[in-house]
């Protein structure tokens, strides 16, 4: 009985420690850090890896920025491009195709070493190196083939084409990495970035001493240990890695060797001493973390959370809420060449995917799952950009329009019971698939319902599946899944679709996991790279959303803004149209709840 009653106390204990925000570690400490001046963030999903050049994802991304930097970058309030690593922005040749870089004085790592042009031209050598799982960033950079460091500042980027987004794709996808880190037996230095850009496009032109050096380099650079260890993960930016836990976290201290600290500029600062990011895959569990005080920040509530669950006066005094409309769409994405599935591929026909869209209700779903607060979109480009297409028309719920565009499709019920069959080499095949969404995700599961009930109507048999975020990326990656709720969180510069539709993306790991193919599309989205009158590019930019509204590789759901709740302990909150919409680093975490 005693044994009980001790277990009570200490329960009670830290259960007064969690509410009252002082826990353990310093006095007025966070609960969770043990810390003062610390930020616990959650996490829908670990994110794939720390490596910036071979992981994606929102989450990886949004941790890359604060461990890690890049030459140019955009400006969190303005969303002009500016020098961050550089001095200036780059010295253009006349012929447009060489950029040259200078270095600022005095660079470092977060372990002290110098940053140098050599370590510039070294993540290049990495980035393009085609045996190295980097195919979506690889993508961005096309036009690049080569990188030459000069002297130790002084770095020179050659693009086999100028064009209008090499500069916006080289500030947002390319970060500098430390060679005496990532390659501490010079294995790059057996190849040149030109070589990697030449055996991505002619490989048998490329000598088999430079591939062989290549797979050698590969082969290092790929160790797990990039990806997640102490003293592997290693930037220039303002916070350095200091551990995770799979599942569990991952944190981020202050780097106190950062080359701007004494800057006064935003996206310099530094407020925080920790930084947590919590994994906790269900909304509702966040909810509870966040009220219990184990968790600080989370722009992942659904909206009837954000409505109902944060009212009161007791919980207003210790919570706020905030919506942020930023960059990003929500999706149904349909693959038209399912690997493993044999000859059955029923989203290889464009009015096949049409009518999916048809069967989409997407006024249901922003009304009754979003309580209206998002915004249906026709286009992958922001509807704040100019060059989005105004003339798309969204494409309205219509049982009627969908059977008749299935039937034209010679999808049909021939035997009675009630599921569309067709005939695929000789053999009738029911229209059935499986719509994946992201485990923990519940809006998502709630979108892939509701289209499952409407596909029932016509007499498809949809199933409902849930996969590990790492999961469902690779399976997305090998083009193994029917069909997915996704969803793209995006920079807020001008859109250039290349890298989720153009054919070539469907190979080495590329984002058109759709495996959509059309000369058409293919033609525009070149073009659209090499032209440089932003007049006449407006007008190719709406004429691939035309293609692809046509096509409809994605049914596109709506724009959603970023609904955050935080405890009010949070400080000097700070709030950017570009993702994710906040910076960490500028909010401090004061000692005592409100």
């Amino acid at each position: 009985m005693g044994d009980f009653f001790g277990k009570i106390i200490i329960f009670c204990a830290a259960l007064y420690a969690v509410i009252s925000g002082t826990g353990c570690g310093e006095p007025g400490a966070n609960p969770v850090s043990g810390r003062k001046n610390s930020m616990v963030i959650h996490l829908g999903n670990d994110p794939e890896g720390l490596n910036p050049i071979n992981s994606v994802g929102a989450n990886a991304t949004n941790i890359h920025n604060l461990i890690f930097d890049h030459l140019i970058a955009l400006d969190f309030e303005t969303l002009a491009l500016v020098p961050r690593l550089a001095e200036t922005m780059p010295e253009v040749s006349p012929d447009k195709r060489n950029l040259t870089f200078r270095l600022r004085e005095g660079l470092t790592f977060a372990d002290g070493q110098p940053l140098t042009a050599e370590d510039v031209a070294f993540s290049f050598r990495a980035l393009m190196n085609p045996y190295v799982d980097s195919a979506p960033k690889r993508a961005e950079l096309h036009d690049f083939i080569g990188c030459t460091a000069e002297d130790e500042r002084t770095i020179v980027f050659t693009q086999e084409q100028s064009g209008p987004f090499n500069l916006n794709r080289l500030a947002i996808n390319f970060f500098v990495l430390p060679k005496h880190i990532y390659d501490p037996d010079n294995l790059s230095d057996n190849y040149t970035g030109r070589d990697a850009s030449l055996a991505i496009r002619y490989p048998e032109a490329v000598a088999p001493e430079k591939r062989a050096a290549m797979e050698a380099f590969a082969a290092a650079f790929e160790d797990e240990n990039f990806q997640r260890e102490v003293g592997y993960v290693l930037g220039s930016g303002r916070y350095r890695f200091d551990g995770w836990t799979t599942g569990q976290s991952i944190r981020l201290l202050r780097n106190e060797q950062y080359w701007n600290k004494e800057s006064d500029a935003s996206d310099a600062r530094q407020n925080l001493d920790t930084i947590i990011f919590k994994t906790i895959p269900d909304a509702q569990t966040a909810l509870q973390a966040l009220k219990s005080g184990e968790i600080d920040f989370s722009d992942r509530f659904e909206p009837d959370q954000i409505a109902s669950k944060f009212s009161g006066p007791e919980l207003e005094r210790i919570f706020a809420t905030k919506s942020v409309p930023y960059p990003n769409y929500a999706y149904i994405g349909w693959n038209q060449n399912i690997r493993g599935k044999g000859p059955v591929q029923p989203f290889a026909d464009p009015r096949v995917r049409r009518a999916m869209s048809h069967l989409t209700d997407v006024v249901e779903i922003i009304s009754n799952l979003l309580n209206g607060s998002a915004e249906p979109i026709t286009s992958m480009v922001y509807y704040n950009r100019p060059e989005h297409n105004k003339a798309l028309k969204q494409i309205a719920y219509d049982e009627d329009r969908a059977r008749a565009l299935l039937a034209e499709a010679g999808w049909t019920d021939t035997d009675g019971d009630g599921l569309l069959d067709k005939d695929f080499q000789g053999t009738r095949a029911p229209f059935r698939f499986t719509i994946y969404y992201k485990r923990g995700n519940e809006l998502r599961r709630r979108i892939a319902r509701n289209l499952q009930d409407k596909c029932k109507k016509v007499g498809i048999e949809v199933k409902i599946a849930d996969l590990d975020w790492t999961v469902m990326l690779d399976r997305l990656k090998r083009h193994e899944l029917d069909a997915w709720v996704g969803g793209w969180v995006y920079d807020s510069d001008e859109q250039d679709l290349y890298s989720l539709f153009h054919s070539s993306q469907m190979l080495n790991d590329g984002y058109n996991w759709t495996s959509y193919i059309n000369p058409a599309a293919d033609s525009v989205m070149e073009a659209i790279r090499k032209e440089w009158d932003p007049e006449r590019r407006a007008v190719l930019h709406r004429d691939i959303q035309r293609i692809l509204y046509e096509d409809q590789p994605y049914t596109l759901l709506f724009a959603n803004a970023a609904r955050i709740a935080y405890n009010k302990r949070l400080t000097n909150q700070a709030w950017y149209g570009q993702r994710p919409c906040y910076d960490p680093p500028q909010f401090s975490l004061a000692a005592q709840q409100p």
